[in-house]
């Protein structure tokens, strides 16, 4: 089964955007996978991570990205997910307390 989505963008901020990443490190839970949708102008060389994927789009503003994002998810299988902005640092119990709450309150 499919856990967490986490879907972000980026415009030019590369450091939060790393800094974001790295903040899902000591997650108790791991079963979580995180979207990058970077529209930025110039794209800037980004680390690989295991359970990341970076999509670049054009930039058609915020929801855009967000939405691209969602698309690639769900053909990825994924039936739940978090829109979070890039300059957020979560705690290293962030995807438990998503997937609790997503599950206890499902879209229709």
């Amino acid at each position: 089964m499919k856990g967490l989505a986490i879907i972000t963008v980026n415009y030019q901020n590369y450091s939060d955007t790393e800094d974001f990443v790295n903040s899902f490190s000591k997650q108790t839970n791991k079963n979580y996978h995180i979207y990058i949708v970077d529209v930025s102008t110039y794209l800037e060389a980004f680390p690989e991570y295991k359970n990341v994927t970076r999509i670049h789009a054009e930039n058609k503003g915020y929801a855009f990205g967000l939405n691209t994002g969602l698309t690639l998810a769900q053909q990825d299988g994924y039936d739940k997910f978090v829109f979070i902005n890039n300059d957020t640092l979560v705690t290293n119990d962030f995807v438990d307390h998503a997937l609790t709450a997503v599950s206890a309150h499902p879209g229709d």
